[in-house]
């Protein structure tokens, strides 16, 4: 990563993997004689998984709100985002895959559970950092770094940022010369988020 981002091992050493958040997702199918709420969704998901119900997310899916099947029953579908950690996101994710329904109804799992991982970046540098060089390999090496072998990465639409902080200046008249190199050493820091899929946890 020092090398294809032109970091000396110095400043790769100020490369920052901060605020992770790491979720469990996935698409469930309630059928019932009566739709499956929300809440109920919700419920079921978090008990399933051991969880606080606050640590679960759940929105109607694209592919449809409530629906009546050819037996009149009807059909409901929900993604869910379940907020874990890594030391829970395997245990989690497997449990998800057997969600136990609401009394009465009935769940397929649509679109098995997968961990993801997002985090922020941040990387500073003495020479400003362009967008273009967090290429796709760069991205895949901080991947591995925030979650482990075989993981990948995409920065998020719009996160990336660049800001060169303002030199000291020279704040006073003084000429002995200890402080004159200092303003000719500026940082630039960007932030990226990442969207990372955790294969270590499959």
């Amino acid at each position: 990563m020092a090398s294809r981002m032109n970091l000396t091992t110095a400043e790769q050493n100020l490369v920052k993997i901060k605020d992770q958040v790491i979720t469990v997702k996935a698409t469930y199918k309630f059928t019932s004689s009566t739709a499956v709420t929300a809440a109920a969704a919700k419920t079921a998901i978090a008990s399933s998984c051991n969880v606080q119900e606050s640590a679960v997310t759940v929105t109607t899916a694209a592919t449809g709100g409530r629906r009546l099947n050819a037996r009149r029953l009807a059909d409901v579908s929900f993604d869910a985002v379940i907020v874990t950690d890594a030391t829970n996101a395997a245990t989690v994710k497997t449990a998800a895959a057997t969600v136990t329904p609401p009394a009465g109804a009935t769940v397929t799992v649509t679109t098995p559970p997968a961990v993801e991982v997002t985090a922020t970046v941040q990387v500073e540098s003495i020479t400003p950092i362009t967008e273009a060089q967090v290429s796709t390999t760069v991205l895949n090496e901080i991947a591995v770094a925030a979650a482990g072998t075989g993981a990948t990465a995409s920065v998020k639409s719009g996160s990336f940022t660049s800001e060169v902080p303002p030199t000291g200046g020279s704040s006073g008249g003084g000429s002995s010369g200890a402080g004159t190199t200092d303003s000719a050493v500026v940082a630039s820091v960007f932030v990226a988020k990442l969207l990372v899929l955790a294969a270590f946890f499959m």
